[in-house]
């Protein structure tokens, strides 16, 4: 059986939120796909972060 990944925070089998911050000043309740990376978004959230970025690189050049 695989031991649980500790959350950034420390704390053994805390489920990690995503912090994306909605317009209605309310935190997604999803879980983020990286528990223990530097950005913590769900899935939705990360997808729509990468399109922005590739708009951004695409009108950049």
């Amino acid at each position: 059986m695989p031991t649980p990944t500790p959350s950034p925070a420390g704390a053994v089998g805390r489920t990690v939120r995503c912090r994306y911050m909605r317009r209605n000043d309310e935190l997604c309740t999803a879980e983020a796909v990286d528990p223990a990376g530097d950005v913590l978004l769900c899935t939705k959230h990360l997808a729509r972060a990468l399109a922005l970025i590739k708009a951004a690189t695409r009108s950049a050049r």
